[in-house]
């Protein structure tokens, strides 16, 4: 996009003091490329979350520098070698509203499949998850209808809100309960068109036990059920490994029938 086609666009949409968050490739000072989240208020930059979970050969290479065939490999397919640079952890950016305050947790793109990002963004004081994602890749396929509802699993188990916004996806609005407020249409369609809207989001006070525990509750239920196989499996291996029932070896230790003395 232009240079002044994209300020006019800031300047349009954080006007009245409102803000605006725009998912942006960008390169940072040292020549390094991070796919971002950027709050613009008042026409200039507030915040900026960068993409911590990577797609792989799409935004990396795994292994790449270990294993530079791979990089030839991804080169050749693609045309070029993803090189995205990761962000340190899920922060998120704080909007401004007046006296009021609402800080955003960004989920970009394929994010809003990883439990533990929208968990961290949660702890983190996000009262709004907001999941942005170019889903101009899958159109036409089951992947839109696929990340929304992973974008309704993160809003339930996190006990917040989700505002979900793609080109050519599916758009909307989802409650703290997982329950969908809103979807973006146009002419009847929700994907593979361009539209907008807008729409009230409830926020929620309360959270979620997972948001709170984590994880430790399916490990630990994952650690119990492999403990019951396990002592299974050892009772048996105890079992079959016993001595064979032989009925001659039984009848052998039976008790000989008493003889009477013949010397009475």
């Amino acid at each position: 996009m232009d240079a002044p086609v994209a300020r006019r666009l800031i300047e349009t949409g954080t006007d009245g003091g409102r803000a605006l968050l725009v998912q942006a490739y960008e390169t940072d000072a040292e020549g390094r490329t991070r796919n971002s989240a950027i709050l613009y208020e008042k026409g200039a930059r507030a915040d900026t979350y960068y993409k911590v979970e990577l797609v792989p050969f799409g935004e990396y290479v795994p292994l790449g520098t270990v294993v530079p065939i791979l990089e030839r490999m991804t080169e050749s397919i693609a045309k070029y070698i993803p090189d995205t640079v990761a962000g340190d952890r899920p922060r998120p950016v704080h909007a401004h509203h007046g006296l009021a305050e609402t800080s955003l947790g960004p989920l970009i793109c394929f994010e809003s499949v990883f439990p533990h990002l929208a968990v961290a963004q949660t702890r983190a004081g996000a009262a709004i998850l907001v999941n942005q994602a170019n889903d101009e890749w899958f159109a036409g396929s089951a992947e839109p209808e696929q990340s929304f509802r992973m974008a309704r699993l993160r809003a339930i188990e996190c006990r917040r809100p989700c505002v979900r916004a793609t080109n050519r996806g599916i758009s909307g609005w989802i409650d703290a309960a997982g329950r969908v407020i809103g979807i973006v249409e146009r002419d009847g369609r929700r994907t593979g068109t361009w539209a907008a809207g807008t729409m009230p989001v409830p926020l929620c006070r309360s959270v979620s036990f997972y948001a709170l525990t984590g994880d430790w509750l399916p490990w630990a239920s994952v650690v119990c059920l492999l403990a019951v196989i396990a002592l299974g499996f050892r009772r048996r291996l105890t079992v079959s490994s016993g001595r064979p029932y032989d009925a001659q070896s039984c009848d052998s230790e039976k008790e000989a029938p008493r003889r009477e003395d013949d010397g009475e």
